[in-house]
């Protein structure tokens, strides 16, 4: 909760990945490769992903 005193503050994640751009980019544009990222437990999938980056597309992951 915040109190109404206390400024909003914003959490910006940043990423820091040493590929080639190339690369990256394939493996965020493909629904396929999403599913066999590395995952942070054994026992951790992706049961689907879905990828459409066209104007009013969507992009859909899930990790469970």
């Amino acid at each position: 909760m915040k109190h109404k005193d206390q400024p909003v503050k914003k959490l910006i994640p940043v990423i820091l990945v040493e590929k080639q751009l190339a690369d990256v980019w394939k493996y965020w544009n493909d629904a396929e490769a999403i599913m066999q990222w590395k995952i942070p437990f054994d026992n951790w999938h992706f049961p689907a992903a879905g990828i459409d980056f066209r104007a009013g597309g969507m992009f859909n992951f899930r990790m469970e």
